[in-house]
């Protein structure tokens, strides 16, 4: 399981709604028929490094 937080809330932020957007960046990937465990900004940064650093 991997949770995620927002963890630079301003006042007046609604973390609810917080807890959605970062829920529904898991559903972008238009390669993919399913979710991905992480949301797009985080899938994407985890493959470049792969990608940069296995030779």
């Amino acid at each position: 399981m991997i949770e995620l937080y927002p963890l630079q809330l301003q006042p007046g932020d609604d973390a609810s709604n917080w807890v959605f957007y970062t829920h529904a960046l898991r559903h972008l990937p238009i390669q993919y028929h399913q979710s991905t465990v992480l949301p797009i900004p985080l899938h994407l940064a985890k493959a470049l490094e792969e990608y940069l650093f296995e030779a």
